[in-house]
């Protein structure tokens, strides 16, 4: 009952929990499931990589070889080079960092649970910023068993033969490191893509609240791919700057994207750690406009499945969506954000191509209950019993849902989110008992046979009666079932 997103508990008082994540939180090590673990950590031949992912990662120990190699399960693999020789690197949890690759120029690598990266190359000086070298950024790129694309807006694809996105990478940015202008102490402003408090400085994990953000151009192939920071604002305003490509896995059960109405064609399917949701109206965006997170949560189907010998399917009592808001753009400010029953989303979900693009609040889909308030940061909960009794009685595999203020124009109501929410369902399984059966089985000597289901009289052959010898213990077994799923056989 355990899967690479969800897991099944029994409680003291005898029912069952199923916990249903967006996102996988362990995989199969041979016969066992590891939870998802991304400390790096140096092998024997040099090389690193983390403990624990979805898809294979190995990561430059330094050298001229490949920065970073994703292996799928199924043997697609990714190898993508640095423009430039790498140093030995130090590691800190999920980070390796390279330093000076280039004068005052650093790369640090982070890697993620799918088996994916965030690699981020951090300019100190504006001297350095200067260094033709930074122009234009050339990562070459060696695939197996994957073809490689890019779009108009800048999104890189890789897709095996049958045309089905396996990894992706969203449209890279750059951002500088600003400072926040000084404020009433009402107002706030959020952080950038990765989320966190107002008035947080820039850093790699992304832009600060009054940071100038800017899209790199972008062009990939099979040869590689080449970033262009954009010169109007790279080794502009105030240093240090920041230039960010993220790899990131497909999940084909489980999945979170986040779509900007101001970036329309960028795709963010499972590459950004915190969502925004409501108004993005500060300078650390990359334009003005609404956000939306959406999360498609695969559904254990424990839940509904009816086990063998079992007389009926589960009964669902109650659920429970629990999600953690990890930034807030004005933590003083109560905001109602609400749950949205969506369509499907996809690697290719947009803003311009998201199942909630009419009008009205998250695009007129359908809302699940009621809006729940919250000030600045913390978990937030939504109650979908029927919504996932509803799905239990169709058997669905997967539920997709998104989330965003009311007001979804009110720059004050803007949240971020982690990219992992999760749907906790408690149910139980009825217990049955069924098939009595004397023992020993009634036999008929005259033809040395026996039949276990005799009722007496009657004129059909199955009525007449069986006989047991005589000084026998005799018993009417049944066989029974528990919610520990034991079909248990006639003692």
């Amino acid at each position: 009952m355990t899967t690479e997103t969800s897991t099944t508990v029994a409680n003291p008082n005898g029912t069952l929990s199923t916990t249903d994540y967006a996102k996988p939180v362990r995989t199969r090590r041979g016969t066992a499931w590891a939870d998802l673990d991304t400390t790096l950590r140096r092998a024997a031949d040099g090389t690193v990589a983390p403990a624990v992912t979805s898809s294979g990662l190995t990561v430059s120990g330094g050298g001229s070889g490949p920065l970073a190699t994703i292996t799928t399960a199924d043997g697609k693999k990714l190898a993508v080079t640095a423009p430039f020789a790498l140093p030995v690197p130090s590691l800190a949890g999920d980070t390796a960092t390279y330093a000076d690759v280039l004068p005052d120029v650093d790369l640090q690598l982070t890697a993620l649970p799918d088996g994916g990266w965030r690699d981020v190359i951090v300019v100190r000086t504006a001297a350095a910023a200067a260094n033709p070298k930074l122009k234009s950024l050339h990562f070459p790129v060696k695939t197996t068993g994957l073809s490689v694309a890019t779009d108009a807006a800048g999104n890189v694809s890789l897709k095996d033969a049958a045309g089905k996105v396996r990894l992706q990478a969203p449209t890279p940015f750059q951002w500088d490191s600003t400072p926040a202008p000084a404020r009433k102490a009402a107002q706030a402003s959020p952080q950038g893509r990765s989320g966190g408090d107002a008035d947080e400085a820039s850093s790699a994990k992304g832009p600060g609240s009054g940071a100038k953000v800017g899209k790199i151009g972008i062009r990939a192939d099979s040869s590689g791919f080449d970033l262009t920071p954009d010169p109007a604002t790279f080794g502009k305003g105030t240093g240090p700057w920041f230039i960010d490509p993220t790899i990131s896995a497909d999940s084909a059960s489980a999945m979170s994207a986040q779509v900007q109405e101001y970036n329309p064609g960028t795709k963010y399917a499972d590459s950004v750690s915190n969502l925004g949701v409501g108004y993005c109206g500060y300078s650390d965006c990359t334009g003005y406009g609404r956000e939306r997170a959406y999360y498609r949560i695969s559904i254990n189907s424990a839940i509904y499945n009816t086990p063998t010998g079992a007389p009926a399917a589960p009964t669902v009592y109650d659920s429970t969506f629990y999600a953690s808001v990890t930034g807030a753009s004005s933590p003083s400010t109560s905001t109602p954000l609400g749950l949205y029953w969506t369509g499907a989303i996809s690697s290719n979900t947009t803003w311009s191509n998201q199942p909630c693009n009419g009008s009205g609040t998250f695009g007129g889909c359908t809302k699940v209950g009621s809006s729940v308030p919250i000030t600045g940061t913390g978990p937030i909960a939504f109650n979908v019993t029927s919504q996932m009794q509803q799905a239990a009685a169709n058997h669905s595999p997967d539920w997709t849902v998104g989330i965003a203020p009311d007001d979804e124009n009110n720059k004050l109501y803007r949240k971020h989110l982690a990219n992992n929410p999760h749907i906790t369902t408690n149910y139980d399984l009825t217990p049955s008992i069924w098939y009595p059966r004397t023992s020993p089985t009634p036999g008929f000597a005259s033809t040395n046979q026996h039949n276990d289901c005799q009722t007496p009289g009657g004129g059909y052959a199955w009525y007449n009666p069986g006989w047991v010898g005589a000084n026998q213990s005799m018993g009417l077994p049944p066989r029974r079932w528990t919610r520990v799923g034991l079909v248990m056989q006639p003692a």
